[in-house]
């Protein structure tokens, strides 16, 4: 084999490549979009919430599915043993392998402080590693931030 010729072609292929799978992924979304998002949408990320209490035993209905759907095609929603519900917006990295950044909504019956810390803004925590981060945007509703290493 020709390593030159391996090499050249690698090269190509990945000046090639490589933007084509940037513009594929969307923006990471930053808390401005997610609090413009919520605010647009509060009544649907309300009714998709009481659909999940309603049954968070395991697999969403289709029919929450689709209403989560309707807000933000791209959007992946979780419900937590407590009745915490997060609508995750943005993921970049690889779970398994770490490391991974999440941002979203959440709402959160209970007390904040124990799913993260409030802060006023995320911005200066964006880059932080291992904690969660809350913005509070209504009642029992924040924006939060993650960064695992």
């Amino acid at each position: 084999m020709n390593w030159r010729r391996f090499t050249i072609g690698t090269a190509t292929f990945l000046v090639l490549v490589l933007p084509l799978i940037a513009w594929l992924l969307p923006p990471f979304p930053n808390e401005q979009y997610v609090i413009a998002l919520y605010t647009a949408r509060a009544q649907q990320f309300a009714a998709v919430t009481k659909m999940i209490e309603s049954n968070c035993g395991g697999q969403l209905r289709p029919e929450t599915v689709a209403a989560a759907n309707r807000i933000n095609p791209r959007m992946r929603v979780f419900c937590d043993y407590d009745g915490t519900v997060r609508f995750i917006l943005g993921e970049r990295g690889l779970m398994a392998i770490g490391p991974e950044r999440v941002i979203g909504l959440t709402f959160i019956p209970g007390d904040p402080a124990r799913k993260g810390s409030v802060v006023p803004v995320l911005g200066p925590h964006a880059m932080d590693v291992g904690e969660v981060y809350l913005r509070q945007v209504d009642n029992r509703w924040y924006v939060f931030s993650q960064n695992t290493d």
